[in-house]
């Protein structure tokens, strides 16, 4: 017995001094947050809730490692203190990354790692740095400096735990504290919201638990479970006439018409261009823009069919290409991800191909980022404009990381000019379609002095001034914030070229963001995937704004249905879009049952009618896609019935090539 007690003596000594580093971390955190972030003030309540769930967490870990720690110890005594003294070393860097990465991004690391390959995910950490890396091994460092100095003092010089009467009391917390973890660890349906629960909890812990729950959801549904599931998703869509169960998605294509009403159409089948405008969420365009940094897209947006309740269906990039261009489903990593080959399926590209269009997809960047490259190749695009085939002695990629090779690929501005190579002489109708890159980390424009300078001068016209709250905001977020109006300023110059062009007057325009891009702390639980949404052309009637509720699902069927009612283009009989038409009511409603896949590739959220369902907690949404809190157990319980009906049917088509009739 007194073996053990002295293993427990020593063993105390990590988890104490693990503790009051931990207080160190929580300071650098709130400092950080508060003065090299977009986040603004951060309560201090949420700090020492924090500070509370670092201890309990590292009570809890380090009582179920005693056991090993002991055994160990038995066989030797020094190997198992330089084990567990590396283990609290590594704890101590990875919350300091961990820390640092939601200082940037405004969430927390988590399972979204797992989904690229090893070689991916390493150019993407060197493409997606910001931060002084010197500073941040400083900050290392200095914490693993920290922990040093204190076991000394702790474990060598003052021999705390010799005191029986502090040994006894750190045991009895110690062991409270373990025992209490699964009872006071925060948990995201006790916060009033996203950021506040972010704050909270301990950034390790919140990596492992996603790390599990990642591997742990991707199980296998069993047969009768499924046969179930599959019946009840097609009841929970009564308005689309399924073809069978054995392909669950496929339905009879109505081909409504809900757009043809705003224009005037000419004999030709109209152009179509679609710009996807990376991190274009509608807190910076808008609006509903907690600082719009886009007045050319605001402009334009006044003289469309603009949407100011539209969403995503995915919150990065990764599934934009899929959701919008084919209604997909999402597979465990999202479409574009399914290995060894994506399942055959119908879209905008192919249909429209088969129709006589050309189709072109352009992006400045790295197109095996998120399989861009597979998906275009496997909808046969006519011409893939990628980061590989810009000439080097015309354009200049986008700044590189100071000492590496690594770079996103080229800017907004020279992939519209470049594209312009490949469009002007066609004659043929066409799918344009381009996604945008220069409003990503690490945030780097051409001419940036010139260009912040111009977008102060644009933000003074609308009172945004040195004292506004607004105007500090932008300090802090000057870089990004400058992409952003760098990239609105090349969508301007890319409908200046094209007012110039024969086919201006014979196209359909739409710009949408692909996902909210973090500048700003969200400010309502579904803002991740609350985009704008414009359509224009020369050819409307009049400008109409719309605030009912749609997703980038419904964009296929809907254009379908414009270009088969009034241009005769021939579509298939049965269809699988997950999507329906766009709803063109002028007030704020949704008649959509509409599913998303969030940032860390997890199927979570589900938006039926009025009620959103986040992480188990039931939200009520209004206009401006707000959303507030409530408690409903049966409609939470409805929805949360969909939400697994879709999980199974989304599991079964994607797994087992089920989304179309095989040729």
């Amino acid at each position: 017995m007194q073996k053990i007690i002295s293993i427990l003596k020593t063993h105390l000594y990590f988890p104490v001094t693990l503790m009051l580093v931990s207080v160190l971390l929580r300071m650098y955190e709130m400092c950080a947050l508060v003065f090299f972030s977009s986040s603004g003030a951060v309560p201090l309540g949420n700090v020492v809730h924090g500070l509370f769930a670092d201890w309990l967490f590292i009570a809890f870990v380090s009582l179920c490692f005693f056991p090993a720690f002991v055994l160990m110890n038995f066989i030797h005594k020094k190997t198992a203190i330089v084990i567990t003294y590396c283990i609290s070393l590594l704890y101590i860097v990875l919350q300091t990354l961990f820390v640092e990465y939601f200082r940037t991004m405004l969430y927390p690391l988590d399972s979204v790692i797992f989904s690229y390959k090893p070689a991916e995910l390493l150019s993407i950490v060197q493409l997606s740095a910001t931060g002084n890396f010197a500073v941040l091994a400083a900050i290392a460092l200095c914490m693993l400096g920290s922990f040093a100095v204190i076991y000394q003092l702790l474990a060598h010089k003052f021999q705390i735990f010799e005191k029986f009467s502090i040994f006894n009391l750190c045991t009895l917390i110690f062991i409270m504290c373990a025992a209490s973890w699964h009872i006071f660890r925060p948990r995201y349906q006790k916060f009033d919201n996203e950021f506040r629960f972010f704050v909270t909890v301990n950034k390790v812990e919140y990596f492992t638990s996603s790390v599990f729950t990642h591997f742990s959801d991707k199980k296998e549904f069993n047969s009768n479970e499924t046969g179930v599931a599959l019946k009840d998703f097609q009841n929970d869509n009564p308005h689309k006439e399924f073809m069978s169960l054995n392909f669950p998605l496929l339905h009879r294509n109505t081909n409504t018409d809900v757009l043809g009403e705003f224009f005037t159409f000419g004999e030709q089948r109209p152009n179509i261009v679609v710009i996807i405008f990376e991190g274009l969420g509608s807190a910076v365009s808008g609006t509903h823009a907690t600082l719009s940094l886009t007045p050319f897209v605001d402009s334009l947006a006044a003289q469309s069919l603009s949407w100011s309740n539209f969403l995503s269906n995915s919150g990065r990039t990764f599934g934009v290409l899929a959701n919008i261009f084919g209604s997909l489903p999402f597979g465990e990593n999202g479409f574009t991800f399914i290995s060894p080959q994506m399942p055959q399926h119908q879209s905008l590209i192919s249909i429209l191909k088969e129709n006589g269009y050309r189709a072109n997809f352009f992006h400045g960047g790295l197109t095996w980022c998120d399989n861009i490259a597979d998906f275009m190749r496997q909808n046969n695009v006519d011409v893939l404009l990628d980061d590989a085939n810009f000439d080097t002695t015309k354009y200049r990629r986008i700044a590189r990381i100071e000492g590496s090779d690594f770079s996103w690929g080229y800017h907004d501005g020279d992939m519209f000019t470049e594209s312009f190579s490949y469009i002007s002489k066609s004659t043929q109708p066409r799918l344009d379609m381009y996604l945008t890159i220069t409003t990503h980390s690490p945030w780097f424009v051409p001419n940036k002095e010139e260009t912040q300078k111009a977008m102060f001068q644009s933000l003074a016209k609308k009172g945004i001034v040195a004292g506004t709250p607004q105007y500090e905001i932008l300090q802090k977020n000057k870089d990004a914030a400058t992409c952003y109006f760098y990239a609105d300023q090349s969508v301007r110059n890319y409908f200046t070229e094209a007012q110039k062009q024969a086919w201006f007057n014979n196209t359909i325009f739409i710009i949408t963001g692909d996902h909210r891009q973090d500048l700003f702390s969200p400010e309502s639980e579904i803002e991740q995937y609350h985009v704008p949404f414009i359509v224009y052309s020369p050819m409307l009637k009049r400008a109409e704004q719309f605030a009912s509720v749609s997703s980038h699902l419904d964009i296929t069927p809907t254009l379908l249905g414009m270009l088969h009612a009034n241009f005769g283009i021939e579509t298939p009989e049965y269809v699988h879009w997950l999507g329906s038409e766009i709803d063109t009511a002028r007030d704020f409603r949704n008649i959509h049952n509409i599913p998303f896949m969030n940032s860390n590739r997890s199927i979570s959220e589900f938006l039926s009618g009025m009620y959103f369902l986040k992480n188990n907690t039931l939200f009520e949404i209004s206009d401006g896609m707000r959303t507030q809190r409530i408690q409903n157990d049966e409609i939470q319980y409805e929805i949360a019935r969909k939400l697994n009906n879709f999980k199974q049917v989304n599991s079964y088509v994607t797994k087992h090539n089920k989304i179309v009739v095989s040729d």
